[in-house]
């Protein structure tokens, strides 16, 4: 396919026809905006070789011997070209690719779901992702203890090559997921264990059981009240700088017990005195 064809003109078109129909098919074909990079660098070539009238000329009247068809090449774009793009990306709010220095292709952002029982221990993953050309590629993914959710990772080098210029970095953000018992709060984590009112009146034992499967036998002493709190030192979550273990959180709630006995209510009754007697 001829360049006068890949623009859409006529042989005998005018400067400024050439002009106008290199920037509707620019705009509508250049990468950065969906479209198809191979038909952008014809547009390209072509509008290189029929923009310029040396070239032009010698591409209406080839000579064997000294044939020259413009090349597309980043360092060989002509200022005219250069004008064209200027304008049109900043109208539009995305980079030039004719500005100079372009030296880097665009970044490539993914995201990394883990669980709260990863960042104890810290988790290597494989994921893959699709660059612009439609390339599959993987990674393998290092995640260290105690990393957060947003924290992102960096890998030089591994994002999109869709231009002959170096690749642009892989970005993998970490995405912690909900656990279904603890919370998180910084390197602290809490949970909440739900008491019969009366166990609180008495005192009773907990079993807890910690991100890490551990068991571990809480003592709630008599007389504790509703969301009174209990510290587990060093069963939460590590530093990432010096791997320094956070404190784990134990919140009582008192749950009142629906009893319909007579008999029951009556001893309960009987106890509830002797309490009020003994607080006044």
């Amino acid at each position: 396919m001829d360049h006068y064809t890949v623009l859409g003109v006529h042989k005998s078109a005018s400067e400024k026809e050439i002009k106008t129909a290199f920037r509707r098919l620019a705009g509508k074909h250049h990468p950065d905006k969906g479209g198809d990079h191979k038909e952008f660098i014809k547009i390209k070539e072509a509008y290189e070789v029929l923009s310029d009238p040396q070239q032009r000329q010698q591409y209406d009247n080839p000579q064997p011997q000294n044939q020259h068809r413009g090349g597309f090449g980043y360092d060989n774009i002509n200022p005219d070209m250069q004008d064209i793009f200027g304008n049109m990306f900043r109208q539009s709010g995305t980079s030039n690719p004719f500005q100079q220095p372009a030296r880097r292709n665009k970044d490539i952002t993914i995201a990394a779901k883990i669980e709260l029982e990863d960042v104890l221990t810290g988790k290597n993953l494989i994921a893959s992702y699709t660059l612009r050309t439609g390339k599959k590629e993987t990674v393998d993914i290092e995640i260290p203890p105690g990393i957060r959710s947003g924290d992102v990772i960096k890998y030089s080098g591994l994002g999109d090559d869709i231009l002959q210029l170096q690749r642009g970095d892989l970005h993998v953000k970490i995405e912690i997921l909900t656990h279904k018992d603890w919370q998180r709060e910084g390197m602290h984590l809490y949970r909440e264990y739900k008491v019969n009112a009366l166990d609180l009146i008495v005192g009773c034992s907990i079993i807890v059981h910690t991100l890490d499967g551990k068991q571990l036998n809480l003592k709630v002493p008599t007389g504790t009240q509703s969301n009174g709190r209990f510290n587990i030192a060093q069963h939460g979550l590590p530093d990432r700088r010096n791997g320094q273990r956070g404190n784990a959180y134990i919140i009582v709630t008192a749950t009142i017990p629906k009893i319909s006995d007579p008999s029951v209510l009556k001893q309960l009754t009987l106890i509830k005195n002797i309490i009020n007697n003994e607080t006044n």
